[in-house]
């Protein structure tokens, strides 16, 4: 069983040598064909695609593996922050008094969305929509670990990044391993 930090850091060396873009023109070339389709099966029949899922140990979850590579070649700058962290940061305030609000880079509205997406497709899909607004930059290791075992308790820390409560993903219990051995 892989740890946490074991898939991390697999997801983003899979990101630095297939998909980042200044690594080499094949790595911007499949980064740009997986940016372009919402086929599962046109981003299956990517050798490094399958090579990701064997390196990760997902077995047979096709939809899964491709909606983290769809996603992931949207990403053009790995950073340490989280990207719940990023939509969360504060540009501004808006109101007046006691009634005085932080406005986010991706505002509440649209990062409440993201939270209750129903199902994996509308999540990945509002995820590349939103990351233009942080510069396509984010922890690419978390965030591909968190698509991957996208549950309440990984809901819950990316609330809490979003609002600047800062708890890391170490303070509350995602589940990573809970659904490894439930399966």
């Amino acid at each position: 069983m892989m740890t946490p930090e074991e898939r991390r850091d697999v997801i983003f060396n899979y990101w630095r040598e297939e998909l980042d873009d200044d690594h080499s023109g094949e790595a911007r070339g499949l980064s740009a064909r997986l940016r372009r389709t919402s086929n599962v099966v046109e981003v299956l029949s990517e050798r490094a695609v399958q090579e990701l899922g064997d390196q990760l140990k997902l077995g047979f979850q096709p939809e899964k593996l491709a909606l983290l590579a769809m996603t992931l070649a949207h990403v053009k700058e790995p950073t340490s922050q989280t990207l719940a962290w990023r939509f969360g940061e504060v540009v501004g305030q808006s109101g007046e008094g006691k009634k005085k609000r932080n406005k986010h880079l991706l505002s509440e509205t649209r990062f409440q969305n993201i939270i209750r997406a129903d199902g994996l497709t509308e999540l990945a899909t509002q995820l590349r929509r939103a990351l233009p607004i942080v510069s396509n930059k984010c922890n690419v290791g978390h965030l591909g670990e968190d698509l991957l075992f996208w549950n309440d308790d990984i809901r819950t820390r990316w609330l809490f990044d979003y609002f600047g409560r800062g708890l890391s993903a170490a303070t509350i219990e995602t589940s990573p391993e809970k659904e490894e051995a439930e399966l």
